[in-house]
Protein backbone atom coordinates (compact mmCIF):
# COMPACT_ATOMS: atom_id res chain seq x y z
CA UNK A 1 0.00 0.00 0.00
CA UNK A 2 1.65 3.17 -1.19
CA UNK A 3 1.00 6.76 -0.14
CA UNK A 4 1.03 10.12 -1.89
CA UNK A 5 3.18 12.93 -0.55
CA UNK A 6 0.91 15.58 -2.07
CA UNK A 7 -2.83 15.54 -2.66
CA UNK A 8 -2.26 17.04 -6.09
CA UNK A 9 -0.52 13.80 -7.14
CA UNK A 10 -3.55 11.62 -6.41
CA UNK A 11 -5.20 9.88 -9.32
CA UNK A 12 -8.97 9.83 -9.74
CA UNK A 13 -10.98 6.71 -9.02
CA UNK A 14 -11.79 6.51 -12.74
CA UNK A 15 -8.09 6.19 -13.55
CA UNK A 16 -7.66 3.55 -10.84
CA UNK A 17 -10.59 1.53 -12.21
CA UNK A 18 -9.18 1.69 -15.74
CA UNK A 19 -5.75 0.41 -14.66
CA UNK A 20 -7.23 -2.20 -12.34
CA UNK A 21 -9.43 -3.65 -15.09
CA UNK A 22 -6.61 -3.72 -17.65
CA UNK A 23 -4.11 -5.46 -15.36
CA UNK A 24 -6.71 -7.79 -13.88
CA UNK A 25 -7.78 -8.91 -17.36
CA UNK A 26 -4.22 -9.92 -18.20
CA UNK A 27 -3.93 -11.98 -15.01
CA UNK A 28 -7.40 -13.47 -15.36
CA UNK A 29 -6.91 -14.49 -18.99
CA UNK A 30 -3.60 -16.19 -18.17
CA UNK A 31 -5.55 -18.43 -15.74
CA UNK A 32 -2.91 -18.20 -13.02
CA UNK A 33 -3.49 -18.30 -9.27
CA UNK A 34 -3.56 -14.67 -8.18
CA UNK A 35 -5.34 -12.48 -5.65
CA UNK A 36 -5.83 -8.92 -4.45
CA UNK A 37 -3.19 -8.09 -1.89
CA UNK A 38 -2.12 -5.45 0.65
CA UNK A 39 -3.89 -2.09 0.28
CA UNK A 40 -5.99 -3.23 -2.67
CA UNK A 41 -7.40 -6.11 -0.65
CA UNK A 42 -7.86 -3.78 2.33
CA UNK A 43 -9.86 -1.43 0.12
CA UNK A 44 -12.04 -4.29 -1.12
CA UNK A 45 -12.75 -5.53 2.42
CA UNK A 46 -13.08 -2.27 4.31
CA UNK A 47 -14.27 0.30 1.78
CA UNK A 48 -15.66 -1.80 -1.04
CA UNK A 49 -13.55 0.35 -3.36
CA UNK A 50 -10.11 1.86 -3.91
CA UNK A 51 -8.77 3.61 -0.81
CA UNK A 52 -8.32 7.31 -1.51
CA UNK A 53 -4.63 8.12 -1.18
CA UNK A 54 -3.36 4.64 -2.03
CA UNK A 55 -0.78 5.12 -4.78
CA UNK A 56 -0.63 1.58 -6.14
CA UNK A 57 -2.55 -1.58 -7.00
CA UNK A 58 -1.35 -4.77 -5.33
CA UNK A 59 -1.67 -8.33 -6.60
CA UNK A 60 -0.11 -11.50 -5.25
CA UNK A 61 0.61 -14.73 -7.08
CA UNK A 62 2.42 -17.99 -6.42
CA UNK A 63 5.74 -19.04 -7.94
CA UNK A 64 4.12 -20.88 -10.85
CA UNK A 65 1.97 -17.86 -11.64
CA UNK A 66 4.95 -15.51 -11.49
CA UNK A 67 6.90 -17.75 -13.90
CA UNK A 68 4.02 -17.50 -16.37
CA UNK A 69 3.88 -13.71 -15.97
CA UNK A 70 7.58 -13.41 -16.77
CA UNK A 71 6.95 -15.33 -19.99
CA UNK A 72 4.15 -12.95 -20.96
CA UNK A 73 5.55 -9.50 -20.19
CA UNK A 74 4.72 -8.47 -23.73
CA UNK A 75 1.05 -8.37 -22.71
CA UNK A 76 1.82 -5.45 -20.39
CA UNK A 77 3.99 -3.70 -22.97
CA UNK A 78 1.18 -3.98 -25.53
CA UNK A 79 -1.04 -2.07 -23.08
CA UNK A 80 1.51 0.76 -22.91
CA UNK A 81 2.96 -0.20 -19.54
CA UNK A 82 6.62 -0.30 -18.53
CA UNK A 83 8.09 -2.82 -16.12
CA UNK A 84 10.84 -2.66 -13.52
CA UNK A 85 11.86 -5.87 -11.79
CA UNK A 86 12.31 -4.89 -8.16
CA UNK A 87 15.93 -5.58 -7.22
CA UNK A 88 15.43 -4.50 -3.64
CA UNK A 89 12.73 -7.04 -2.92
CA UNK A 90 14.60 -9.50 -0.75
CA UNK A 91 17.76 -9.92 -2.77
CA UNK A 92 15.84 -11.30 -5.71
CA UNK A 93 14.70 -14.37 -3.78
CA UNK A 94 11.11 -13.15 -3.69
CA UNK A 95 10.37 -11.62 -7.05
CA UNK A 96 8.23 -8.62 -7.88
CA UNK A 97 7.07 -6.75 -10.96
CA UNK A 98 6.77 -2.98 -10.68
CA UNK A 99 4.42 -1.98 -13.51
CA UNK A 100 3.64 1.61 -14.41
CA UNK A 101 2.41 3.92 -17.13
CA UNK A 102 5.14 6.43 -18.10
CA UNK A 103 2.43 9.02 -18.72
CA UNK A 104 1.08 8.86 -15.15
CA UNK A 105 3.08 10.26 -12.23
CA UNK A 106 3.30 8.53 -8.84
CA UNK A 107 1.11 5.51 -9.53
CA UNK A 108 2.05 1.90 -10.21
CA UNK A 109 0.98 -1.73 -9.98
CA UNK A 110 2.86 -4.25 -7.83
CA UNK A 111 2.64 -7.95 -8.59
CA UNK A 112 4.47 -9.89 -5.88
CA UNK A 113 5.56 -13.50 -5.68
CA UNK A 114 4.44 -15.42 -2.58
CA UNK A 115 6.36 -18.65 -2.00
CA UNK A 116 4.85 -21.80 -0.55
CA UNK A 117 6.63 -23.11 2.53
CA UNK A 118 6.15 -26.87 2.32
CA UNK A 119 6.76 -27.35 6.05
CA UNK A 120 4.12 -24.89 7.28
CA UNK A 121 1.79 -24.93 4.24
CA UNK A 122 1.90 -21.13 4.42
CA UNK A 123 2.67 -18.72 1.65
CA UNK A 124 5.45 -16.32 2.58
CA UNK A 125 6.26 -12.85 1.35
CA UNK A 126 9.22 -10.69 2.26
CA UNK A 127 9.45 -6.96 2.34
CA UNK A 128 11.51 -4.12 3.72
CA UNK A 129 10.62 -0.91 5.53
CA UNK A 130 12.66 2.28 5.38
CA UNK A 131 11.87 3.45 8.89
CA UNK A 132 15.08 5.34 9.64
CA UNK A 133 17.05 8.23 8.17
CA UNK A 134 20.18 6.30 6.98
CA UNK A 135 18.06 3.91 4.92
CA UNK A 136 16.13 6.78 3.36
CA UNK A 137 19.33 8.69 2.51
CA UNK A 138 21.05 5.80 0.77
CA UNK A 139 17.88 4.75 -1.02
CA UNK A 140 17.64 8.30 -2.39
CA UNK A 141 21.31 8.18 -3.47
CA UNK A 142 20.76 4.81 -5.19
CA UNK A 143 17.86 6.20 -7.21
CA UNK A 144 19.74 9.37 -8.22
CA UNK A 145 22.68 7.31 -9.47
CA UNK A 146 20.31 5.05 -11.38
CA UNK A 147 18.85 8.05 -13.21
CA UNK A 148 22.35 9.23 -14.17
CA UNK A 149 23.22 5.77 -15.47
CA UNK A 150 20.17 5.79 -17.72
CA UNK A 151 21.70 8.69 -19.67
CA UNK A 152 25.15 7.08 -19.88
CA UNK A 153 23.68 3.83 -21.19
CA UNK A 154 21.54 5.53 -23.86
CA UNK A 155 18.43 3.69 -22.75
CA UNK A 156 15.69 4.64 -25.18
CA UNK A 157 13.49 1.57 -24.80
CA UNK A 158 11.14 2.10 -21.85
CA UNK A 159 10.99 -1.67 -21.38
CA UNK A 160 14.60 -1.77 -20.13
CA UNK A 161 14.05 0.04 -16.84
CA UNK A 162 15.75 -2.41 -14.48
CA UNK A 163 18.50 -0.17 -13.08
CA UNK A 164 20.66 -3.11 -12.07
CA UNK A 165 21.22 -4.03 -15.75
CA UNK A 166 23.09 -0.84 -16.50
CA UNK A 167 26.81 -1.56 -16.90
CA UNK A 168 28.43 1.84 -17.24
CA UNK A 169 30.03 3.98 -16.09
CA UNK A 170 31.60 1.27 -13.94
CA UNK A 171 32.45 3.54 -11.01
CA UNK A 172 28.78 4.53 -10.69
CA UNK A 173 27.84 0.87 -10.83
CA UNK A 174 30.13 0.23 -7.85
CA UNK A 175 28.83 3.25 -5.92
CA UNK A 176 25.19 2.32 -6.56
CA UNK A 177 25.80 -1.21 -5.26
CA UNK A 178 27.47 0.20 -2.13
CA UNK A 179 24.45 2.46 -1.55
CA UNK A 180 22.18 -0.52 -2.03
CA UNK A 181 24.08 -2.61 0.51
CA UNK A 182 24.01 0.16 3.12
CA UNK A 183 20.33 0.80 2.43
CA UNK A 184 19.62 -2.92 2.89
CA UNK A 185 21.62 -3.04 6.15
CA UNK A 186 19.61 -0.24 7.79
CA UNK A 187 16.21 -1.43 6.61
CA UNK A 188 13.77 -3.33 8.77
CA UNK A 189 13.07 -6.67 7.10
CA UNK A 190 9.81 -8.58 7.50
CA UNK A 191 8.47 -11.93 6.40
CA UNK A 192 4.71 -12.34 6.32
CA UNK A 193 3.36 -15.88 6.47
CA UNK A 194 -0.25 -16.59 5.50
CA UNK A 195 -2.19 -19.79 4.87
CA UNK A 196 -3.77 -19.62 1.38
CA UNK A 197 -5.16 -23.08 0.48
CA UNK A 198 -7.19 -21.58 -2.34
CA UNK A 199 -8.44 -18.27 -3.75
CA UNK A 200 -12.04 -17.06 -3.82
CA UNK A 201 -13.64 -15.59 -6.97
CA UNK A 202 -15.31 -12.21 -6.40
CA UNK A 203 -16.55 -9.26 -8.43
CA UNK A 204 -14.79 -5.95 -7.99
CA UNK A 205 -15.62 -2.95 -10.14
CA UNK A 206 -17.84 -5.21 -12.25
CA UNK A 207 -15.05 -7.63 -13.24
CA UNK A 208 -14.14 -11.07 -11.96
CA UNK A 209 -11.04 -11.29 -9.80
CA UNK A 210 -9.82 -13.23 -6.76
CA UNK A 211 -9.12 -12.71 -3.08
CA UNK A 212 -7.16 -15.09 -0.80
CA UNK A 213 -8.92 -17.63 1.38
CA UNK A 214 -9.28 -16.22 4.91
CA UNK A 215 -8.97 -12.62 3.65
CA UNK A 216 -9.49 -11.11 7.11
CA UNK A 217 -6.65 -13.16 8.61
CA UNK A 218 -4.49 -12.27 5.62
CA UNK A 219 -5.16 -8.55 6.08
CA UNK A 220 -4.89 -8.65 9.87
CA UNK A 221 -1.46 -10.29 9.58
CA UNK A 222 -0.27 -7.32 7.56
CA UNK A 223 -2.06 -4.37 9.13
CA UNK A 224 -2.87 -5.48 12.68
CA UNK A 225 -6.13 -6.07 14.56
CA UNK A 226 -7.50 -2.58 13.87
CA UNK A 227 -7.24 -2.85 10.09
CA UNK A 228 -10.96 -2.06 9.68
CA UNK A 229 -10.39 1.39 11.20
CA UNK A 230 -8.96 3.96 8.72
CA UNK A 231 -5.66 5.42 9.90
CA UNK A 232 -4.31 8.43 8.01
CA UNK A 233 -1.01 8.15 9.88
CA UNK A 234 -0.62 4.46 9.16
CA UNK A 235 2.93 3.09 9.16
CA UNK A 236 3.19 -0.58 8.21
CA UNK A 237 4.64 -2.34 11.22
CA UNK A 238 3.12 -5.77 10.72
CA UNK A 239 0.14 -7.17 12.55
CA UNK A 240 0.18 -6.23 16.22
CA UNK A 241 -1.24 -9.65 17.07
CA UNK A 242 1.38 -11.53 15.07
CA UNK A 243 3.57 -14.27 16.46
CA UNK A 244 7.05 -12.78 16.35
CA UNK A 245 10.32 -14.54 15.72
CA UNK A 246 13.29 -14.59 13.37
CA UNK A 247 13.97 -16.55 10.21
CA UNK A 248 17.35 -18.17 9.67
CA UNK A 249 18.53 -15.24 7.57
CA UNK A 250 17.38 -12.54 9.97
CA UNK A 251 13.92 -11.57 8.76
CA UNK A 252 11.25 -10.84 11.34
CA UNK A 253 8.49 -13.40 11.06
CA UNK A 254 4.87 -12.30 11.23
CA UNK A 255 1.88 -14.63 11.08
CA UNK A 256 -1.36 -15.48 12.82
CA UNK A 257 -2.69 -18.86 13.85
CA UNK A 258 -5.76 -19.72 11.79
Amino acid sequence: MGHYKHKSDMISEEVFIDYFKRINKILYDLKIKYWLSFGTLLGYIREGKHIIGDSDIDFGTDTKGFDILEQHKHLFYEQGFAITENKFRNRGKWRGLFIYDPKIKNFHIDISEWKLDEETSRYTFRWHLRLNLPAKIFDFAYKIIAKIMIKFNDINNIQNTDFNRYKKPFILKIISNICFEIDWFFNTKRQLEVYIPYVIPVEYYDVKTYIPAYPYTYTKTNYGKNFMIPDNKFCAKGGSECIKGKTKDGFERCYLDE
